[in-house]
Formats: structure tokens, sequence, C-alpha cells
């Protein structure tokens, strides 16, 4: 029995070096696949579902296998996201900044820049948060959440 596992999972490490879909263990779940679409699925269902670790291994296996897809902008917005609902604001922060850094022109940039200023709301840090959401105006002046992004300025300066 062993032997035949130790098999099976050196069949799987060739498959993956090959870059062919393998199944994992799990039933209904894919470790490693090609299809970009499929694995932003999977990452975004484990998000909803509050399996924040298993999320980040989708979100970050589909940055690195496919970083020219536009799901890849979406991915690191998620990742983002993770670590906010995890309140870990500083990685969120990071992966907010690498969205807007690594994909300007993503229709998630504008709003990974508003998460950053709510992540400085969050640590208590209002002056970087003002600096962060003023930058909204600037480089994303036709932002459809522009209201709320002054209203929270608003709401930091009445503090």
């Amino acid at each position: 029995y062993l032997t035949e596992k130790l098999n099976k999972l050196d069949s799987e490490i060739k498959q993956l070096k090959s870059g062919k879909k393998i199944k994992s263990f799990k039933k209904n779940d894919t470790v490693m696949e090609n299809n970009a679409s499929q694995i932003y699925q999977q990452g975004r269902e484990y998000y909803l579902n509050s399996q924040y670790n298993p999320a980040l291994q989708k979100f970050n296996y589909l940055i690195d296998k496919f970083p020219t897809d536009p799901l890849a902008a979406n991915s690191l917005y998620w990742k983002g996201e993770v670590y906010y609902d995890m309140n870990d604001y500083v990685s969120s922060i990071a992966a907010f900044q690498n969205v807007i850094d690594y994909y300007p022109k993503s229709q998630k940039a504008p709003d990974a820049q508003f998460k950053i200023g709510l992540c400085y709301v969050k640590m208590n840090n209002f002056s970087q948060a003002i600096i962060e959401l003023k930058r909204i105006k600037k480089l994303y002046p036709n932002y459809e959440r522009q209201k709320n992004v002054e209203e929270l300025i608003r709401k930091i300066y009445e503090k």
C-alpha cells in the first residue's frame, strides 16, 4: 500500500513538472491546474468560506503560474482582502500595493488604493490614511467610490 502511494506521488510530481493537471487527495479540488479561472474561483470560494490559508495558496499559485493573466491582479487584490480579514494590515498593504505597482491599469487598482487607506485607519495611523486616500483622486480621478473616499477623509478629520 505504501509503495503504491509513493508511486502515485512520483507520478504526480512528474505530471506537475510537465504542467499537467493533478488531482489532490481531497475530492473535487485540484492542487495544481493550468486553468487560471478555475484556480481563481477556488481561491474565492475558500475566501468566502473564511478558509484563508487555502485561499492564499490558490491566489499565490495563480499569481506565480499566470502573472500576465488578468486574474493575477484580482488574485493579488483578494490576497490583500484575506490579510485584511485576518487583521494582518501590514501584509494586506503589501498585497494591495503590489496590485498598484504591478497592475496599475487593473480595475482592482483603485480599490486596492482605497483599501490601503482603510488599513492605515485600522492601524490608527490617520495621517498616512489621509495621504493614501487623497492619492486616489490624483491617480484615479474617475473612481466610482470617490464619495466614499471623501466621506472617510471627512470622518478622519473629525476624530
